[in-house]
């Protein structure tokens, strides 16, 4: 019990001064480069913009691009703060602990669904200005992306039964 509990103490550390601090200067950065109109490389390479990208189509790719995922990132920590804030307190098998990871299962499930969407709107929002015939609709959706679906899906499952597990037995303890 000693060694979760301390554990989870580097690995708060760890998250909040290192991980924390590296999502959000890559999230200005994203965000400075947006504002300066540079698209992402990998749409860029991949479809010809005609017209200059204007504000609004700016401001669409940002939000796309950078905003969304970085909330699902911000919910996702938060999240998995509190797992560790559980454990520090010697929580292990608790209806909390099962419930926060059946939240931070979610969470990931959001960011691996969202990535190929993500992709799919961003592409459609950079071209939209082009001539007609020339804007793209198109789908990033690799084997990875598959794989991660079906994993964090399985995950999902395995830490709702989990939950749902620890909720009848408290219930049939109370039941006796």
């Amino acid at each position: 019990m000693k060694s979760i509990k301390k554990y989870a103490k580097y690995l708060k550390l760890f998250l909040v001064f290192i991980v924390a601090p590296m999502s959000l200067y890559i999230f200005v950065q994203n965000i400075i480069n947006w504002t300066k109109g540079y698209v992402p490389k990998n749409v860029i390479q991949n479809v010809p913009i005609f017209k200059a990208i204007s504000p609004t189509t700016k401001t669409l790719g940002m939000v796309i691009d950078t905003i969304i995922p970085f909330i699902i990132l911000i919910f996702g920590f938060i999240s998995f703060i509190k797992i560790l804030d559980l454990f520090k307190k010697g929580e292990i098998f608790t209806t909390n602990v099962f419930y926060q990871f059946k939240t931070l299962t979610k969470l990931a499930l959001i960011w691996v669904i969202y990535n190929p969407l993500g992709y799919t709107l961003l592409l459609l929002t950079i071209t939209i200005n082009n001539p007609k015939g020339h804007r793209y609709l198109g789908l990033s959706f690799s084997s990875q992306d598959a794989l991660n679906i079906l994993l964090f899906g399985l995950f999902l499952l395995v830490t709702s039964l989990m939950y749902e597990g620890l909720r009848l037995k408290k219930e049939s303890d109370f039941t006796v």
